[in-house]
């Protein structure tokens, strides 16, 4: 019984030792939110960062795209909006999907139609990204979840 054991407990270790060695997920697609701004109570700047991994071969048929959200209680209502960034190709792309570069963009977002205006304080962002190579049919995205913030106003 005790040569059972240890051959489990052996196996057991060899086991641990192989799924540990074996590589982690490359995957950094990464979005975060900087420090967010309100102007005149109608424009809220949200800072986004982006780190992508590389899509492998692209052509010249590759969009990209960022969209942030905000929701933000205003009294009774609740004050909502998003904006939107976006490039294709063969313009300058908005990111750079190499798996270290950090990208740097603002995203303005204005209330939405018959919404009550933003204010500072808290509020709920939600960001994400989109790589997509239409030619090539192969793309990524990216997001934050909905994410509790402080508005400066």
């Amino acid at each position: 019984m005790l040569l059972k054991l240890a051959g489990a407990i052996g196996a057991a270790g060899i086991l641990l030792t192989t799924l540990s060695a074996a590589p982690a997920s490359a995957t950094t697609n990464t979005v975060t939110i900087g420090s967010v701004t309100l102007t005149a109570r109608v424009l809220v700047a949200v800072p986004v960062t982006v780190v992508c991994d590389p899509l492998g071969t692209v052509s010249d048929q590759l969009e990209n795209q960022i969209i942030v959200s905000v929701t933000q209680a205003s009294g009774r209502a609740v004050a909502t909006g998003q904006g939107e960034v976006f490039s294709e190709s063969p313009q300058p792309l908005l990111l750079t999907c190499d798996g270290v570069t950090q990208n740097h963009v603002v995203v303005d977002v204005l209330p939405a139609a018959g919404s009550p205006p933003f204010h500072g304080g808290s509020a709920i962002i939600f960001a994400s990204f989109t790589v997509f190579d239409f030619s090539t049919q192969v793309g990524e995205s990216g997001n934050t979840g909905n994410t509790p913030v402080k508005i400066r106003g």
